[in-house]
């Protein structure tokens, strides 16, 4: 492989790039005003949904909070306004809805018991939230997922999985990933090394050394570590994943965050191709990267798909849901 090839592989996985969302606080937020206009769209004969969706896309997740909090305090407390939501809308269109008035880790904790519950387990958003959140929402996530559930993450994981996928997720949970900026070079050669069973003269890699290197090294360092993966093998470290005899769910999770270490905006624009017809993904992505780099996702999208976001959300979705996606995904 040629340098020029190399340094290209290593501009088509950076990340430095500014966080763009796509909703933003409202400059000339009334509570006041939001409350008296979303009680009006939800009394009476018929649900006004454009007004909920108007505003509720439209302010912060603190601005949201605070008019749930204003909304209970003007009725007295007999209204609580995310149960009146409830009552007044339906479906997708209410889940997405419920999804935007409830704070982050809690949303996130939520997520994750209902990935496990029932016959089945959602592998694949375990994984998503779990490399994607840094170490200390993880473990903020998992306490409150505990006052939620009265049981332990770690142990409803140990329940619902198992293998060398169920001691992937445990390492994830137990947030401690490097989460410095700084990049050693001869460490990457060195893991690189460990990784590369490409040679007859190095052993396959095991699962703990995948998981080990995968699990615990800083984002940064993985990028340069599989750029030296790639100088050393002439192919990328994602094929060579593909090609090992491992359990299929592990396999998964460490493609997951292979992919997430390349671009953290690549991987969710992935997931949400890759997941249009799953409103629980879609709900789950575009509510909790709006107000962080959904504008960043959406590029990405277009560079990788050769489609707008938005466009792939008007064929896939259909009525409140749609308008209300659109709304947020739109700047």
């Amino acid at each position: 492989m040629t340098l020029s090839m190399v340094i290209l592989f290593a501009f088509c996985i950076g990340v430095g790039s500014s966080l763009k969302p796509t909703v933003f606080p409202s400059k000339s937020f009334n509570v006041i005003e939001d409350v008296r206009i979303l009680y009006h769209a939800m009394m009476g004969i018929g649900t006004d949904e454009g007004a909920i969706i108007n505003i509720l896309t439209k302010r912060s997740i603190k601005q949201r909070l605070r008019i749930a909090e204003i909304y209970s305090y003007q009725r007295a407390k007999s209204l609580d306004f995310v149960s009146q939501l409830k009552e007044e809308l339906s479906g997708d269109f209410k889940n997405l809805i419920v999804a935007l008035m409830t704070p982050p880790l809690t949303y996130y904790a939520k997520e994750m018991y209902n990935a496990m519950d029932g016959l089945g387990t959602d592998e694949d958003t375990i994984v998503e939230i779990l490399c994607t959140l840094n170490n200390s929402e993880i473990k903020t996530m998992a306490t409150v997922y505990e006052k939620l559930y009265s049981r332990s993450l770690q142990n409803d994981i140990i329940g619902d999985t198992s293998g060398y996928f169920q001691s992937l997720l445990l390492t994830l949970l137990q947030a401690e990933r490097d989460q410095s900026q700084n990049i050693s070079y001869n460490l990457a050669k060195n893991y690189a090394l460990e990784l590369n069973g490409c040679m007859e003269w190095l052993p396959i890699p095991t699962e703990s050394t995948f998981q080990n290197i995968l699990c615990n090294r800083s984002y940064p360092q993985l990028r340069e570590i599989f750029i030296e993966y790639l100088y050393l093998c002439r192919f990328d470290i994602e094929k060579r994943i593909e090609n090992i005899d491992y359990q299929t769910d592990f396999k998964r999770g460490l493609l997951q965050i292979v992919k997430r270490a390349k671009s953290k905006t690549g991987f969710f624009a992935d997931r949400l191709y890759n997941n249009m017809n799953d409103p629980r993904t879609m709900t789950r992505i575009i509510v909790s990267r709006s107000e962080i780099d959904l504008a960043d996702i959406k590029e990405e999208f277009k560079k990788c798909y050769g489609t707008e976001l938005e466009t792939m959300i008007d064929k896939s979705t259909s009525g409140d849901y749609r308008d209300c996606l659109l709304a947020l995904v739109s700047t």
